[in-house]
Formats: structure tokens, sequence, C-alpha cells
């Protein structure tokens, strides 16, 4: 299993709040970091054990909880939430009246388009829309996102991982995130291996951060 990160993008009940708005697509929002660990605990408190209204692709998923790390230590709420599935992710978001990134200008995306800044949103964003090939430039630079280490750090505890639009971070390392980029055919399998994750994680290889 891999790390999963940021869960949310665009607002569809109350625009742009809380969020930041980038040039892509006209005007598209997105959350400034990944979600934490109190914000998903929030989720959980409310939905319960209900897991109702899921995509029929979902149908499997039976449980939000994550499959480690969870409850979180005393602590550690600030860091980002970790080992949700894909079905978990985009619960939340929807949830929170949000959606997972996907196509330019909304919707779902197939997944070998997920890395083309012309059709993906998080690739997009991340990439300045094609300029650049990590969040702060072309050039990686050891420690300036969350690219080693012990572990995760705190949403948002990165400054110098900012881009590739002001205010959004962490978009390479700390820890990876969905993308609603998933295999024509089988959509979110019940390993979940047929959807994209992006940007990394705080021991990923640098090649894996772009």
């Amino acid at each position: 299993a891999r790390q999963r990160g940021r869960l949310g993008e665009q607002a569809l009940l109350d625009p742009c709040a809380d969020m930041v708005v980038v040039p892509i697509a006209a005007q598209t929002c997105v959350d400034p970091t990944e979600v934490s660990r109190d914000a998903y605990a929030a989720f959980l408190a409310a939905r319960g054990a209900d897991t109702g209204g899921q995509s029929t692709a979902c149908r499997f998923n039976t449980r939000f909880t994550p499959e480690a790390s969870w409850p979180p230590a005393a602590g550690t709420g600030a860091l980002p939430v970790t080992w949700v599935d894909w079905c978990d992710a985009a619960a939340y978001c929807s949830w929170r009246g949000k959606r997972l990134c996907g196509g330019l200008g909304g919707g779902s995306i197939a997944l070998f388009d997920a890395e083309d800044p012309a059709r993906s949103e998080w690739t997009a964003i991340c990439s300045a829309d094609g300029d650049r090939k990590l969040p702060y430039g072309n050039d990686y630079l050891p420690g300036r996102c969350r690219d080693s280490g012990n572990g995760p750090v705190a949403v948002g505890a990165t400054p110098g991982c900012e881009g590739g639009y002001p205010g959004v971070f962490d978009l390479s390392g700390n820890v990876s995130e969905w993308q609603d980029a998933c295999d024509d055919a089988q959509g979110a399998s019940g390993g979940n291996d047929l959807c994209a994750v992006m940007g990394g994680a705080w021991a990923s290889d640098p090649r894996d951060l772009e």
C-alpha cells in the first residue's frame, strides 16, 4: 500500500470557500494543503458507520477508516491523513461539497492522462499549466519539499514547497495524492491500484516527486 494525501479539489456547494483560485480552465479552486488527520476525523465522526452514497465502483468499500496509523496519536492531528483508499478520498470530498482533481473543468479522466497538464487539473496546478517539472521550478532541490526524513510533516509546514501556483503547498513530497483518473474498464478497483496516485511522498525517489 502507499500513502495517500490531498483529497479535495473544487468546491461544489460554496465555490472556492477556504480554497485557492488558480487560473486553469477559466477558474479552478484547490485546497491549499493536504487533508489533516483532524479534518478526516471530523468526517469519520459525522458519517459513523454510514458508507452509503458511493459510486458503483466503490460498492466494495464498507468502511472509511484509514488502513493504518489510525486513530491518530495525541498531538499528530495536524499531520496529513494517510492510508485512505480512492473511495475513502472521494467520499470525504463529497462530504465536504468538493471533489477529487480530475479533468480540466471537472469530471473524470483516463488513467493515462493523469500526467498531462492539458487534461489533468492536478498536473496543471502542480506544473503551473505545464511550465514546470516540479511545483517550485524545473530543477530538483533536496529538502525544498518534504522529500526526506522519518515521515510526513504537518500540512502546510513546508513554505518552500509552494506552487505551481501561489498558496498551494506540498504537491510534491510529504504524502501522495489521489486523482480522479482511473482505468476506464474497472475504475476504482477493490485493491485501488488502478487510479492515479500523484506527487510522491516523503520517502520517494526524487524521480517520483515530479
